[in-house]
Parts: C-alpha cells; sequence; structure tokens
C-alpha cells in the first residue's frame, strides 16, 4: 500500500500562489513538507497526486493497486495514525463531514465508501497563512520524530547554547561562534547545513539541508529554512522555501517564500498595520480581499520571484511567481505573475527571458530546468493573461 495525496480545486484555490507549481502537500511546514510528515507517521511511500492537471507532468495521478488517499490539507497526529491503520478496503475516515483518508484499490475508484467517524481534534490547514500560524508547532512536532531514538552531532565548542537537550545537530553541519536558545523551542540543524559568525537564533527553529545562515543573522521564533536555502538578516515566524536566497539584511516577518526565490538587499516586508488592525489579502479566485482573521501577516511570495535591492512589502502582500519587483515606494498589495517592474510601471515578463532566467537559477544551484517544468510555467503564463 502506497499513499495518494488529494485536494480539492477550491483547496488548490485557496493557497495560491504558493501551490501556483506545486501541490499542496509539497508545501513545507516545520521541518518537513506535508508529505514528509505523512511518509514518517504511517512509514509509507507516496505512489502519486490528485491535483490540477497541468501540473501531472510532474506530480504524476494514482497508479493501479491498493492505496491510502490522504487528504492534503490534513495534519498527521498519533491518534489519526492509529484510526487510519484500522481502515479495511473502501472505507474512510472523517471528521465532521471532512474525509481524513480512504483506502481503496482501483476496483473502488467510484464506489462510495462506508465511513468511520474520528473524533479527536485535528490540524487542518484552509489557508496559505495558516501555515505561518502553525510553523512554530509543527517544527516542535517534526523534531521528535526526526530525532527520536537518534543522537546528535556533539554541540561545536565555541558557540553559545541555551537549551541543549533541544537542539539536534544532523551529519556534516558546521556551527561557527554562533547563539542557540533553544529553552523556549527545539533548533533542528540539518545535513550540511551552515550558521556563520555572529548569527543568533531562538527557537523553534529548523534549518534544513545544505541551507546556511550568513554571518549576524537575527532569527527569532517559528523560522524554517528550506533545503540549499539561506536565511539572513532580522527573520521572524517566517517560512523562506527550498533553494531560494535573503542572503542580506532587511526584515522578514510572519512571511512565507516560495521556492527558488531572491530577495535583494535590504528588503523590508510590513508585518503590522500601524491601526493594530486585522490584514485582508487579495484572492485571486474569487477576485475579493479575504478575512486572514490575524493582524500579523507580512507577505506570501510565489516561486521563481526575485525583488531589487531596497524593496519595501506592504502588510498582507501577495506576490505570484515568476516576477521581478525593483523600485522605491510601496508595491500594491497584490502582483499578479510574470511581472516585471516598479511600482506603478509594471510589465509583462516575456516568457523567454522568464524561462532563460529560471534556467540560469538552477544552473547556479547545481540544477536543471526540466522540460516538464517548462510546460508548467507555460501553463501558468497562458493562465494568468487570461
Amino acid at each position: 500500500m502506497r499513499l495518494i495525496f488529494q485536494e480539492t480545486i477550491e483547496q488548490w484555490n485557496n493557497f495560491l500562489p504558493l501551490t501556483f507549481t506545486k501541490p499542496i502537500s509539497e508545501l513545507r511546514l516545520g521541518i518537513l513538507t506535508i508529505r514528509e510528515k505523512w511518509e514518517k507517521h504511517l512509514l509509507k511511500e507516496t505512489a502519486g497526486f490528485i491535483t490540477k492537471e497541468y501540473l501531472q507532468p510532474i506530480y504524476n495521478g494514482p497508479t493501479e493497486g491498493l492505496h491510502l488517499f490522504i487528504n492534503s490539507t490534513i495534519l498527521p497526529n498519533q491518534l489519526l495514525v492509529e484510526a487510519i491503520s484500522k481502515l479495511t478496503l473502501n472505507q474512510a475516515l472523517i471528521k465532521d463531514g471532512i474525509i481524513i483518508a480512504h483506502l481503496k484499490d482501483s476496483t473502488h475508484q467510484n464506489s462510495t465508501p462506508s465511513h468511520v467517524s474520528f473524533n479527536s481534534s485535528i490540524d487542518i490547514i484552509r489557508f496559505s497563512w495558516d501555515l505561518i500560524r502553525l510553523n512554530h508547532t509543527q517544527i516542535s512536532i517534526d523534531f521528535k520524530i526526526i530525532t527520536k531514538n537518534r543522537l546528535s552531532q556533539p554541540l561545536p565548542e565555541k558557540c553559545t547554547y541555551y537549551g541543549e537537550k533541544d537542539i539536534f545537530i544532523e551529519e556534516g553541519a558546521k556551527l561557527y561562534a554562533c547563539t542557540i536558545n533553544a529553552e523556549n523551542g527545539p533548533v533542528y540543524i540539518g545535513k550540511n547545513a551552515i550558521i556563520h559568525e555572529g548569527s543568533t537564533i531562538k527557537g523553534p527553529f529548523s534549518l534544513c539541508n545544505d541551507a546556511h545562515v550568513p554571518m549576524g543573522a537575527k532569527i527569532r521564533e517559528g523560522c524554517t529554512i528550506g533545503i540549499h536555502a539561506v536565511g539572513g538578516g532580522e527573520l521572524k515566524n517566517s517560512i523562506i522555501g527550498d533553494y531560494s536566497n535573503k542572503g542580506h539584511d532587511g526584515y522578514l516577518g510572519d512571511s512565507i517564500i516560495g521556492n527558488w526565490c531572491n530577495l535583494g538587499a535590504l528588503t523590508n516586508v510590513s508585518n503590522l498595520k500601524n491601526t493594530y488592525s486585522d490584514i485582508k489579502v487579495w484572492n485571486r479566485t474569487d477576485t475579493k480581499w479575504l478575512e486572514t482573521g490575524t493582524n500579523k501577516l507580512g507577505c506570501i511570495i510565489g516561486d521563481y520571484t526575485h525583488t531589487g535591492i531596497s524593496t519595501l512589502l506592504n502588510t498582507g502582500t501577495v506576490i505570484e511567481p515568476f516576477c521581478q519587483i525593483t523600485g522605491s515606494g510601496f508595491h500594491p498589495k497584490f502582483i499578479s505573475a510574470f511581472q516585471w517592474g516598479e511600482p506603478k510601471k509594471y510589465v509583462t515578463y516575456r516568457f523567454e527571458k522568464a524561462i532563460q532566467v529560471a534556467k540560469k537559477i538552477k544552473t547556479l544551484k547545481g540544477h536543471t530546468l526540466l522540460p516538464e517544468e517548462e510546460s508548467i510555467m507555460k501553463s501558468i503564463f497562458d493562465m494568468v493573461k487570461i
């Protein structure tokens, strides 16, 4: 039995712009992606995804055989795992009318499952800003499952530590004259990750494999820096996606940066309105402003978007993928995909140029832009032109 991660179109839309380029299950939350959380809890491999059709060249659909279909917006816990392990063929675990998991094979693709109620609490994500809200606790949850029955590498000398028992360092990681405080939450340092001199880090914090923290960074609670990513300057309660760079000074709070992004020096993000009122964000699908229910929200940026030096972003700013944002003054709170320019002077990013830049970004990180990725880029480009 292998796993299939499924999402409705409505669910997928609610996580734009992050899901333009990937399914919900591939979003990082805490230390792991949602898919990786379920794989570790259930000790199963993933067989496929039910997501937008144009993503299928990379995120393939289900194959024949026995599969456990997982709702990508539900986060695993031990009680859920125990309930799922008791499911029999064509049974679905549900709570409040929401299907959490469904065990079925190719002979039951269109049949109605029998329902098994789950009566304990669940963590469900409904919008992208829920990732920010839950990142703090999810780092702690992931930390326990990743480090269970394992020993950390020795804490290097010439660093300052608080709460040493909740600091875990993977093989190959290097720490130079930094300060780490894990008294209020664990600190996880992935394989071959680097923390440079003078950096101060408070947990919960996750530095994923091959990522690094530049000199003098100030990282407050609830931050995740993805695989091969860079997280510098001042960070608070934010997620920096895989292969993205925030290498310079500038404040980033209560925000999510997608994969393959770059924030120019002194890019600053506001995460609190002067009135302290709740923040609204623009929803592309419903073409209206949505209440987030929080007064702390910075920016949500899609993959492959870059900002120039001294870029200013207001509270609740949404920038879609494949944008190049420059210039002085605050940018608008919603910028559509494939835009290039400065406030009030945007032009559509030429697709050929966007491909060229994406290839260059990949090359600099030791990767190649696949034809399937180009196909996804073209689908997004055509989608936002409509």
